[in-house]
């Protein structure tokens, strides 16, 4: 293969395990990470439970 065709498939590998993985978003910046701990509603800091549902997608 010459270099041009190698990059082409290069570019389809990464794109097709971006896209299978649903990645877009962390690389266009639409998807935040939630933060990790946050406060309830008495002042504790807790587990964010969005943010555990993340890390089990992750």
């Amino acid at each position: 293969m010459d270099p041009p065709s190698i990059l082409i498939v290069i570019k389809q590998q990464v794109l097709f395990t971006v896209h299978g993985n649903g990645l877009e978003g962390f690389l266009d910046g639409t998807e935040v990470v939630p933060l990790r701990v946050v406060m309830s509603t008495i002042g504790e800091a807790m587990i964010n439970l969005d943010f555990r549902k993340h890390k089990k997608q992750d």
